[in-house]
Order: structure tokens, then sequence, then C-alpha cells
């Protein structure tokens, strides 16, 4: 192996094509084999060896080098090597499996073939599921027309049409990407990386979607010989009974046909610290034991007292007395929740989820509340998901080495675009781990030449106040851009959270549009209202499914896309909400709420279609945005022109005087997000007023500011974004032509701008110039600029909305308007670090 780690060396001479490569690890692995047994041999061949193959040979390459010898590679390292080729490949990718505690996770997948079905593909149309298998997501193939039965009743033609097909078809296909095995399996719902009930049908699209099944299988046999299995339902009469639905055998036109059935599945766990108390040691503690409570009951109409009847069931199997009540605890303490009775609704009243994991705990209580014991046992809902890891297809690392030159420094760059856009998807916003884009621009800071920046902890420490960071002259980033001309009109717009070439975009005549960015073209349209559209949504688990709002009407709705055929949309009418300015979805799927230009929230149920709530009167002036966590299905955060930032929890009752958190910043409130962790919340309002919180339960709610220029102008109204990673910050105002990127990181160093000034002004130029003959355009040659018909010399370019782009750290969409009377509008897609050749 060389000194660097992108070639082999034999002998002093480089191996770089195929022929050469095959021919060295043919020959010394053979030698190698003949000199030892090949049990020792399993290890004895370098891994490093192995890492070179994978970069410099392709799949056929590496297919070619396995026929030239029986005995060249080990069939433990072509496993592996088939392995790599299906995760470099965007078949399959590693996540953390489930908590099943020390049972069977099902046999082996069998990478060659997985890679080959997959391959295979490219001859026909096709439409994927992706199904969690132990610890890896696989990506299933199956043909557009695999489990067509349209023509059985309207019913299955309308479920086929949306992605919807017979679980067979995900079995036949995977079973031929696992080893042999005789033991049965079944298919469980994942829903943002915790599993639901078991699946009634499999759902397949034509592009990428997030993972939404998991396959199951049994712990062993009982005396009788049936098989036992891990989660319920355990017995075969209670998993027929699963399958029925609150409307069966119609279905609602959602993303959600089924309703949520009958009853919730649970998953009853203990603190580490209560173990002890109860005197269980840790290794021999009960595992986490998944609970189907209610399973006669429908899940909408289901009361705490049912819950509570329930989990009294299993309480014994967990190390409790059989004899203690249960009841629910408070969201922050171990204490009895007064506002919750034994007939509160799951649902309605407590906004329950699927899959919920409850800790349980015992606590003492006092003698007045008149239960036969002076103890009870307390749940508490832990209701926070795992962050969810987007697919993508990774780049070999070899072919993608590029050098990039830094804006004004000098020092040249090696990066490659085969890491995985992202790079260390840090989950700190504060995280010193920072994109790629962040190492261009760090070269760039009043450095000498060449010189090493030791850690992004020790940028700038020499800068220690506000005015000392203003002072730093400003610097334009090296970046690329370009307008997406198909998004001309567009009010507000979001990027498809899988797909990474979608956008969603509203327009201010009404219309919802559907664009590929990269292809800069619009494959569907769909007029919803009059009225500009301010609210826009994605469903995180449902990739054809979305939210959308319009701002005078309120009108609400439901809207689907066909990806199979362009033009093609459809929308489920719901409430309307009166002066809406915003609407968020939560992480899974189930509810989303409504703000605007009064001081109420609404709250919809995406199962039912149904307003379930509205809170009123949750701040003393407009609450101009509203945003959902990225992982707790239950927690909000709302910004108002009060001057008040609040976060709130669902699974407590809403009250104006009991936000989980509240901040107070130095101007009314334009926006507010959550950092990709969940650790922060950025706030920015007007002007230079942007501050950042912390969510610990520690903090003092003071936060810290960002060293922003000052304009002294109350309509200059600002917007930010945590860029994916979290490391870095992109802030824009309505007066200005800049995006100006610092860091999440508190000093909040300004790393640079980038200037959008000309861009509309001039593509306008262009524009009129190319529709004039050429002798107009000769004429004008001289003065063009100021002499288009109708210019105003007043006209600028602002940033009206931003967006971070879900999959790639370094790129985000901004949406560009002019100040004209007529004002033009589009999106313009940024690149940071990647200057414009």
């Amino acid at each position: 192996l060389g000194p660097d780690s992108y070639s082999l060396e034999h002998n002093g001479e480089r191996l770089k094509d195929f022929d050469h490569t095959a021919g060295f690890l043919a020959s010394k692995t053979s030698r190698i084999r003949q000199m030892m047994s090949l049990e020792e041999t399993a290890s004895s061949v370098p891994s490093e060896v192995w890492g070179c193959v994978g970069q410099w040979l392709s799949p056929e390459d590496f297919a070619r080098l396995c026929h030239c010898s029986l005995s060249l590679v080990l069939r433990r390292e072509q496993r592996r090597m088939w392995q790599y080729y299906c995760h470099l490949e965007g078949y399959a990718q590693r996540v953390d499996a489930l908590d099943l505690g020390h049972f069977w996770t099902g046999p082996e997948v069998n990478w060659h073939r997985c890679f080959e079905l997959n391959r295979l593909i490219k001859s026909s149309p096709h439409a994927f599921a992706y199904v969690r298998v132990g610890d890896e997501d696989l990506r299933i193939p199956a043909k557009c027309d695999d489990g067509n039965d349209t023509v059985a009743s309207a019913t299955q033609a309308w479920l086929f049409d949306h992605g919807w097909r017979p679980r067979s078809v995900l079995s036949r296909v995977l079973w031929q990407m696992l080893e042999p095995c005789d033991i049965p399996h079944r298919f469980r719902d994942l829903i943002v990386g915790r599993p639901g009930m078991l699946m009634r049908l499999a759902r397949f699209f034509q592009q990428t979607s997030a993972t939404s099944a998991s396959v199951e299988w049994p712990i062993g046999r009982s005396p009788s010989g049936d098989w036992c299995w891990r989660m319920p339902p355990y017995t075969a009469e209670d998993a027929a009974a699963a399958e029925k639905w609150e409307d069966s055998p119609s279905v609602r036109s959602g993303p959600h046909p089924w309703g949520r059935g009958y009853g919730w599945l649970i998953e009853l766990n203990l603190p580490d610290d209560h173990r002890e108390e109860m005197g269980i040691p840790l290794n021999a503690a009960p595992a986490p034991r998944w609970v189907h409570v209610g399973s006669r009951l429908l899940a909408g109409k289901m009361t705490v007292g049912d819950l509570c009847s329930g989990i009294k069931e299993h309480i014994g199997a967990m190390g409790f007395d059989l004899d203690l009540d249960v009841l629910p605890s408070a969201t922050d303490v171990w204490a009895i929740e007064e506002k919750v009775t034994s007939r509160s609704l799951l649902l309605t009243d407590l906004r329950w989820t699927q899959g919920e994991r409850l800790i349980l705990k015992e606590s003492p209580i006092s003698p007045h509340l008149g239960k036969p014991h002076n103890r009870i046992v307390l749940f508490k809902r832990d209701s926070v998901r795992a962050a969810v890891k987007p697919w993508r297809r990774h780049r070999p690392f070899m072919t993608g080495m590029e050098s990039t030159k830094v804006q004004g420094g000098g020092c040249l760059t090696e990066r490659s675009d085969s890491s995985s856009p992202g790079g260390d998807w840090s989950d700190s916003s504060s995280s010193p781990s920072i994109p790629r884009c962040y190492d261009l621009i760090r070269h760039n800071v009043h450095r000498p030449r060449c010189i090493e920046v030791a850690r992004e902890d020790d940028m700038w420490t020499k800068l220690d106040t506000a005015e000392e960071l203003r002072s730093v002259p400003e610097r334009q980033l090296p970046h690329s851009r370009r307008l997406i001309l198909s998004s001309n009109g567009t009010r507000q717009f979001e990027f498809h959270p899988q797909r990474a070439d979608t956008v969603l975009a509203g327009r201010k005549d009404g219309v919802v549009a559907i664009i590929n960015h990269e292809e800069d073209s619009t494959t569907h349209t769909l007029e919803v209202d009059s009225y500009p559209i301010l609210g826009l949504s994605w469903l995180h688990t449902n990739p054809q499914w979305a939210v959308c709002g319009v701002s005078q009407s309120g009108t609400t709705c439901l809207v689907n896309y066909d990806e199979r055929r362009p033009g093609h949309m459809e929308s489920v009418r719901l409430e309307p909400f009166a002066h809406l300015s915003s609407l968020s979805v939560n992480c899974t799927d189930e509810y989303f709420m409504t703000s605007g230009f009064c001081v109420d929230l609404g709250l919809y149920d995406l199962v039912t279609g149904r307003r379930l709530n509205t809170f009123q009167g949750m701040h003393q002036n407009f609450i101009n945005i509203l945003r959902f966590s990225h992982r707790s299905p239950h927690l909000f955060a709302t910004a108002s022109f009060d001057h008040s930032c609040k976060v709130w929890d669902l699974r407590q009752p809403l009250q104006l005087a009991r936000p989980v958190k509240l901040f107070t910043t130095e101007s009314l409130n334009v926006m507010c997000t959550f950092s990709p962790d969940d650790k922060h919340i950025l706030c920015s309002g007007v002007d230079s007023c942007l501050q950042q919180f912390s969510l610990a339960s520690t903090d003092d709610g003071t936060g810290t500011k960002y060293p922003l220029p000052n304009t002294h102008c109350a309509t200059n109204y600002r917007r930010a974004m945590y860029l994916t990673s979290g490391g870095l910050v992109a802030t824009a105002a309505t007066n200005e032509s800049l995006l100006r990127i610092c860091s999440a990181a508190h000093p909040h160093q300004h790393l640079g701008h980038v200037d959008f000034k000309g861009s509309l002004v001039s593509r306008r130029h262009f524009a009129e110039v190319s529709g004039r003959s050429m002798r107009s355009q000769a004429s004008l040659a001289a003065g063009l600029v100021g002499r288009h018909s109708g210019q105003s010399p007043e006209t600028e370019e602002y940033v009206q909305s931003l967006r971070c782009h879900p999959l790639d750290p370094d790129s985000l969409g901004v949406l560009l308007s002019t100040s004209d009377p007529q004002p033009e509008s589009y999106i313009a897609m940024l690149q940071l670090g990647r200057e414009e050749s």
C-alpha cells in the first residue's frame, strides 16, 4: 500500500488501471493462500486492499475478478464487497436496529442478489419499496404493474394509483434478497424509526421515499407448535382482527386511507435509576415490553382510563406489584397530571401517536387521594424519534477528486464529491463538525496565505465584542447559483424531504406547482385558490402528499401529485383557517397546525382530515409563524409580533400561561426554526435582530445575539434558517440583496455573504432585448441598462424567503423578488463552496 491512500504501489510502480490491479491482487492473494490455510487467510488479506478494490473497480469489474479463480476471494469477502456496492449505489443503507432484546434478527442478506435485482431495473420502469431488515434498510424493486388489482373494485383502483400494493409483491422480491430460510415473517409499519401496527398493504413509488416498513421474525415456537412473536398481535386470531379498520371496506382520500384502526401500540420501559431502587440488577432487568392496548376499541374513542387499565395488566411483568394503580404523569416532573381525567380522550385531549414509549415508575402518593395503597405507578411519555437518515446514492471517492481554488486566498483545497452530501451529519448545531463549504470559507477569513487553521473553536477568538465582529469587512463567499426560470411568480416554496430535485412551490395566483429544479421544469400544477399561497409543508413519510394554505381566504387542503402522470394532481379540502400565514406538519404525519394574523392556533388531524382543536389567545399579538420540531411529534414553537417566542408541548393541555419555554426577543418576530438536533431555536425579527436560544432545561432563556449590521429600518424583516448540518446559519432581510452566512456556535462569527444584486434586473433586461430585432439590439448596445421600457431606476432585488436543502448541507434555495409595483419573483439555487465556472 502506497504512502497515500489513493493508490497501490508494487516495487515502486503505481498500479492504476483494472488489468494491473486485478493481476496484482490475483498474484499476491494466491501466494498468500498457498502459504496459509483458508481459515487463517480469511483475516490475512489487509482491509486496505479491499478498500482500494472498492474504490477502483466497478461492480462489473469486481464480478470478473471473482471469476478469475474460485479461491481468489472468499465468500465472506465477496459478501462484504457486494454489501459495499449496494451501499455505494443507494440500494441499501445501515441504520440502528430496533431493540428486540437477545432474539434472532432474521436471515442474512444475499448482497450479490440484492445488487443484481436492483441493477436489472434499468431495462424497464420499476417502483420501489423501502424496508428495514435488521440493521439495514433495503430498496425492494417491483415492476410497475405488479399487484395491479384495479379491476377488483374502485377502492383497489384508488389504492393502486396511490402506491399501495399487496404484501405478496413485497415478500416475493424480499425472499430473493435473503439467504434461504423456512421461518415465516410479517411486515409492520415503520413510522420515523418506530414500529407501528401490522402492515396492510405495501407502498411502492418510482422515486425515493422514506422507509415505511420493517420485517418482523418470530422468536420461537410454543409447545403447541405455533410461532411466537416479540410484538403483538401474538396469535393468528388477533392478527386477523388487526386487519380491520374503522370504515372497512371503504377508504379515506388522503395519506392515511384506513384511519387509525383499533387500539394503540405502546412500549413499556423502566428508567435506569429506578431499576436499582426496585432491586432489579441491570443485566436482569425486564426488556422493553410492547403492548397493544384497546385492541377492541377504536383508537379515536379510547380514554385515559382505558389506557391505564391496559397498562395495569402488564405491570407485573415489569416488576411492579399487581395491586398498584396506574395514572399518567406530568411531562416535567414525576407527579400525577392534575389536568387529565380518566375520561380524557387520548386523541383529542392528549394528541396520542402510534408506537409511543412509556416510562413507568413507582411513586408515593398522598393519603387524601383515597387510593387503597400509598404508592402508585406513573407513566411518562417519551415520544422523541431518532434522526431519519435520508436515502442517497454515493459516488466513489477516487473518481470525484477535484481541486477547488479558494477565492482570494490562493490556496488549493482538494475535496471529493463522493462523500455523502452532509459530510459528517453532525447532530449538534454548535458542533465543530461543519460541512465542506466551511473549509472553503474559513481559509478566506483574514489569514496569511496557505496557513493551516488549528481548530474551528479557536477562530475569531480575538474578536470579543459585537462591535468588533461587525467591523470585519464584508466578504463574498465562493459559490455557484442559478435562477429557476420555471418558478416565476412563486410566493413560498419547500424542498422535498427525500427527493433532492423536487420543490413544492406556492404561487401568488393560488396555484400549487411541483418543480424539478435540476431540469428547471414544472411537472405538476393545481389551482387551489385565487389568493397567494403562504403555508406549505411536505409530509415526511408520505412522499407524494403535502399540505398547503392560502393567505386571505384561509383555504387549507391536502394535495397529492402522481409521479407516473405528469401534470396530474388532486386535492382534499379541509376546514379553512382564517387569516392563515403559516402551517407545519409534525414528524409522524399525524397532525399539522396553523397560525396566522390572529392570536389563535389550529390543530388538524391528518388521519381523519378534521380540525381537532382551536387554541385561542396563545399570544398577545399576531402569530406570524409556527414550526414543529424535527424529532418530537408533540413539540412546536410559535413566533409572534408580541416580542416573544414560545415552545409548546401537545402532550399536555395548552394554556396561555403554561408554555414549555418562553423567550423574549428584542423586536417583533418574523420567523423561528429549530436546529437539526432540536437543541436550539433561532428567532429572527426586524433589521439586525437575530437571536438563538437553548432548549436545555437548565438554560436561563436569555439567548445569544448574532452580530449583524443595523440599518435602523422598521420594515427590514429578517429571515434565518439553519443549514442541514446545523453548523451554519443563513440569514437575509427584505431591504437587502445579501444572504449572510454565520456560524451557529457562539459568538456567531459572520463568515461572509452572497450578493444577489442585479440577478433579476439583468434577467429582465436580457429577456426584453432578446425579444427585439437585431437592429434594435444594436442600437441599444451602448446604453442598455436604464433605457428599457417600464423599468424604474429604483427597482432592486431582495430576499423574500429562504429554505435550506434537507439533503445537501451546502445547498439552499432563495426566493428573490423585485421591489417595483408589479414585482417578479424567482427561486435561486445556491451552492456554497463551489465557484462559478
